[in-house]
């Protein structure tokens, strides 16, 4: 998957969460528009472009993670996300259209890299709650940034310089397939970054049509491999300190023929 096209999932109500891969480059204009119900985008190290309204009326929103991968934020990409309240723009991003952030009246913080250097008309305007711009260069390049019209709210907010990003949460060991005999144990081991690790593990009988959380919350699922998990999926959500959420593939265990000299 290397695309998600223009209005892939708009209106799509019922939508919770997103899980955006790393092999996805681009978002299309109004992707997840008026998606009312979601609550938490992980967005893939892969994308570099966000489009127009690509996330407009997302009104369950709280807070967003845009990675370093990213160039461009599109006009009103993130506008009327009205339970907004935290953002973090890498340091890839050069360019914050027009509109982004218009109407996230929530807004209360910022956090921008130092790649930016232009911010269009009313990106951030409507943000009434906004406190606090954590810039990631100096006060001298924050002046040089061209700043549109009708950002008062970004402008008038305290600005706090020479910000360092929390480092950015990721996959970086995915789990695999385990094929074994009865008995042996089946192992998965998530690796990951980011501030503030959390782990929950998911599973599924092949007679369930649905996943369980699992007891267990560390970066290890262990487990005998017995008749009545041959077949078990899992899968485990990674969480970071400032609610933003990663998640490995699914994968499965599955009993296999001993190895014997017969």
């Amino acid at each position: 998957m290397t695309d998600i096209g223009p209005g892939a999932f708009v209106e799509c109500s019922a939508l919770e969460t997103a899980v955006i891969g790393n092999g996805v480059t681009a978002i299309g204009r109004w992707a997840f528009g008026d998606c009312a119900a979601l609550e938490s985008v992980t967005v893939g190290s892969g994308v570099t472009s966000i489009g127009l309204n690509a996330f407009s009326g997302c009104a369950a929103l709280t807070a967003v993670t845009i990675p370093d991968g990213v160039e461009t934020l599109g006009s009103y990409a993130f506008n009327l996300c009205t339970a907004l309240k935290d953002v973090t723009i890498g340091n890839g991003v050069t360019s914050i259209g027009s509109g982004t952030f218009s109407g996230c009246a929530a807004l209360e913080s910022v956090t921008i890299g130092s790649g930016v250097t232009s911010i269009g008309n009313t990106a951030f305007s409507g943000c009434a709650a906004l406190t606090d711009v954590y810039y990631c260069g100096t006060e001298e390049e924050w002046a040089a940034v061209s700043v549109g019209r009708y950002n008062d709210p970004l402008l008038n907010a305290a600005i706090h310089y020479n910000w360092v990003l929390a480092e950015a949460l990721a996959i970086t060991g995915d789990i695999e397939d385990y094929a074994g005999p009865l008995g042996s144990t089946a192992t998965f081991t998530v690796e990951a970054t980011g501030d503030g690790l959390s782990y929950q593990w998911w599973v599924k009988k092949p007679t369930a049509t649905r996943f369980s959380k699992s007891s267990i919350t560390g970066p290890t699922y262990s487990v005998e491999l017995t008749e009545a998990r041959n077949g078990n999926q899992v899968y485990c959500v990674v969480t970071d300190a400032y609610g933003n959420t990663a998640q490995t593939s699914t994968v499965r265990m599955t009993v296999a023929e001993a190895l014997a000299i017969t």
